[in-house]
């Protein structure tokens, strides 16, 4: 009788530490000058704020993603200095003026992990690689002058990309494809995925 509660015991236990379901979410995110940079995905690793600050898109410039990397940590380095902290990452927040910068609570650990946001139940991966194996299952190339530009600089970061990402979606579900996600390439080269389950 004990034998058998302590069986029901351990397996109680291990279910309780067995995942139920693989977090496709998972990414690696990419820096710009020795900065990790977040953009529709969430610091998977504990951090604290260190400072917010403002990151304005110069109006009428139309902004990649590279270069909206650069510019947001250039911005973050000049508040840094005026406030005399360090900081390890940026997260680019979409749909405002303001991004925030972040220390990990660990520098030891892969700080580059990152979470991603999906957008009409599709994984996007912007500026960041899936952890997870996949199978590319589409390519696609949208206009992206075709897509207006936003009316202020405040939601360049937020509507422009919307719309290109939302595109992309649209395209892959109109081609009927069976996919998980989006690898988000600013229009040039758009990746539609299956994740390999």
């Amino acid at each position: 009788m004990k034998k058998l509660l302590l069986l029901s015991a351990l397996a109680v236990t291990v279910l309780a530490f067995t995942p139920s379901e693989t977090d496709y979410s998972l990414c690696k995110v990419n820096s710009t000058a020795n900065k990790l940079v977040f953009y529709y995905n969430a610091p998977a690793q504990a951090h604290i704020t260190a400072f917010s600050y403002s990151a304005v898109i110069p109006f009428g410039k139309y902004i990649y993603i590279p270069s909206l990397a650069d510019e947001s940590v250039k911005a973050a380095n000049i508040e840094s200095g005026y406030q005399n902290k360090l900081y390890d990452a940026v997260i680019m927040v979409t749909g405002s003026a303001r991004d925030v910068a972040i220390t990990f609570n660990d520098k030891n650990k892969d700080n580059s992990l990152a979470n991603a946001e999906k957008v009409e139940g599709k994984y996007v991966f912007i500026a960041a690689e899936p952890v997870h194996p996949y199978t590319i299952v589409g390519k696609y190339q949208i206009n992206a002058k075709a897509v207006k530009k936003p009316g202020t600089p405040a939601n360049v970061k937020a509507l422009k990309h919307q719309l290109l990402i939302a595109k992309v979606i649209k395209k892959a579900q109109s081609d009927k494809l069976d996919f998980d996600a989006v690898i988000y390439g600013d229009g040039k080269n758009d990746l539609a995925i299956k994740f390999t389950k």
